[in-house]
């Protein structure tokens, strides 16, 4: 299978770097030679050479990549020298690297979508389907421009969720290193108190200096693996197809916990999708192929199977969302007013906006439960570990 390789190297004097999956050294250092790439270096995929080789593309940069494409491409200039334009003046070393290659391969007459899905894994499946519209109806700059914002929203939102989630990490922080003090150092001086008396002590006491004295002997051992979790992390690299079940997995349960706002977003990329395919005249049918082509999900997939049936039987797409429930009850009944005048493409535009807002919102309700979510983990904790010490030593007959 190979192993993801961060590699980096000069092109006219100007650094770049890349991922790429390889077993053989030597053919990966000819391919880059081809490409006029010296001084090659090779390391590890893992998030500390990511950092200090910049090999990793943020959002804003993608968001301003897009809003340049856009603006070249509205000024009626080619798509090749629209690009080589942002190779030259783009600064990150992968993201360069990534537009020199699609740059190469436009000129051979290759998809941009297709390109952009190998070269900038950073950009999610919205996006590419988006840029496969934008192709299929000449209107590559408007999806660019929707793209632009897209990452802009996104990055604000992201920003906002990681000043949120500051306070509650900080919080954890401190209850793990009170409950590890708690543990090693002030719970065994009171199983010294508690022992001399020679009485039974509740189930709870009993759990909690047992779970003292096994942290306390097992300390070297707990170091470890706090340093295996780091170097698992951070240091190991890590193979693409681990990467992949690691992803699955955290995505199943982000599915589980927050499905709400997992089908949410769903829905605001069908009807941006859809609408926008739909303003350019491009039949539902081919609009519901495309996007059956790009879903990753099963089960949504399942669903816009049926509705691309439905639709081929001469049912209507108002019917064939009632029949997978896709959207809830009065979202459909303004999906069946457009269908019915003739207006279904703009409907699902603002259908789109309006629930992106609720998107949002959402959101930032949910970040605005972590603090005191946290607060009371905390309090819960440190509470029971001082009422499994006291409570004993209370109950104590008062002549002891």
């Amino acid at each position: 299978m190979g192993w993801d390789i961060i590699w980096s190297g000069y092109r006219e004097k100007s650094f770049i770097c890349g991922i790429c999956l390889t077993k053989d050294y030597s053919a990966l250092i000819s391919k880059l030679e081809q490409e006029r790439v010296t001084r090659i270096l090779f390391f590890p995929n893992n998030k500390i050479f990511k950092k200090i080789n910049k090999c990793h593309i943020r959002n804003d940069e993608i968001h301003i990549l897009c809003a340049s494409l856009y603006s070249l491409l509205n000024a009626n200039n080619p798509l090749l020298l629209s690009l080589k334009i942002c190779t030259q003046n783009q600064k990150n070393p992968k993201l360069k690297s990534s537009l020199y290659r699609v740059s190469e391969q436009i000129s051979l007459g290759k998809q941009l979508s297709k390109l952009l899905r190998q070269e900038i894994k950073e950009l999610d499946n919205y996006s590419i389907q988006l840029i496969k519209v934008g192709e299929q109806s000449g209107l590559l700059p408007q999806a660019l421009n929707s793209i632009s914002r897209y990452y802009k929203r996104k990055e604000k939102l992201r920003k906002k969720v990681k000043s949120t989630l500051n306070y509650p990490i900080m919080i954890l922080i401190m209850a793990a290193i009170i409950i590890i003090f708690f543990l090693l150092f002030i719970i065994p001086s009171f199983t010294n108190i508690l022992t001399e008396f020679n009485t039974d002590l509740p189930k709870f006491t009993s759990f909690l200096l047992y779970v003292s004295q096994s942290s306390k002997s097992n300390s070297s051992n707990i170091f470890y693996v706090l340093i295996f979790i780091f170097s698992y992390i951070y240091l190991l690299p890590k193979g693409r197809k681990n990467k992949s079940s690691l992803e699955k997995f955290s995505q199943s349960i982000y599915k589980k916990i927050f499905f709400d706002i997992f089908i949410l977003k769903f829905r605001i990329n069908l009807s941006l999708s859809l609408g926008m395919m739909l303003k350019n005249n491009i039949d539902i049918r081919n609009c519901l192929e495309t996007l059956i082509s790009t879903e990753n999900n099963t089960d949504l997939k399942l669903k816009l199977t049926k509705i691309k049936i439905d639709i081929k039987k001469g049912k209507s797409f108002t019917y064939a969302c009632n029949a997978v429930s896709l959207y809830p009850q009065d979202l459909n009944l303004q999906i069946k007013i457009a269908e019915e005048t003739g207006n279904l493409a703009t409907a699902l535009l603002e259908i789109a906006e309006r629930l992106e807002a609720e998107y949002q919102l959402k959101l930032e309700n949910y970040c605005e439960l972590l603090p005191p979510i946290a607060l009371i983990i905390l309090g819960i904790i440190i509470g029971f570990m001082l009422l499994s010490l006291y409570i004993p030593i209370i109950s104590l007959p008062i002549g002891l």
